[in-house]
């Protein structure tokens, strides 16, 4: 089995705590200087910092998650692909063949809404439906970004990847051997 590293940008990474904690710091913000209501107790504001400590505490965890798994596996029967929250798995025998190419621009990847994935300040990752209706895996983080298309059985037609081309050329290897 071959591993690869998928690359992550640590500057994606940094708009996405923004993205998720900064509202969690105005609501911290508004629960602290907000005027007490008539019968509100020092308890109250205590159970609402401890409700917005939580969330921070999952988000934290789910943030450092999608940080530390990015990678891809490429064994005879098998390829798998780890990235944040999500995870592709393609059996060799579902797979008949497949092209990669490069892509250029998001436009150029055909992506038309997501269906279970983080899409956020051009990092992509999980599921997400293509303009002609397939399902596309996308673990996109920075650039070079290659789309490959897999023709036969399985059930994900497209992989959007952030990699390097050998790690590409051995995708396409290991469907059309």
């Amino acid at each position: 089995m071959e591993k690869d590293d998928l690359p992550v940008s640590s500057k994606q990474l940094l708009y996405l705590a923004l993205l998720i904690f900064l509202p969690l710091a105005l609501s911290a913000a508004v629960i602290h200087w907000a005027p007490p209501k008539p019968g509100q107790t020092e308890s109250d504001n205590l159970l609402a910092f401890g409700i917005v400590g939580a969330i921070a505490t999952v988000l934290l965890g789910m943030l450092i998650i999608a940080a530390k798994r990015h990678v891809i596996e490429i064994s005879r029967d098998a390829l798998v692909v780890k990235h944040s929250l999500y995870t592709l798995a393609l059996d060799r025998s579902e797979v008949e063949s497949a092209k990669a190419r490069e892509v250029n621009s998001l436009d150029q990847l055909g992506l038309s809404t997501r269906k279970n994935g983080i899409a956020a300040f051009g990092y992509f990752s999980g599921w997400f439906w293509a303009a002609h209706g397939n399902i596309t895996f996308c673990a996109l983080s920075r650039w070079p970004v290659y789309l490959v298309t897999f023709e036969g059985s399985t059930k994900c037609r497209q992989l959007a990847l952030s990699a390097s081309p050998e790690v590409v050329r051995r995708i396409e290897v290991w469907a059309n051997s």
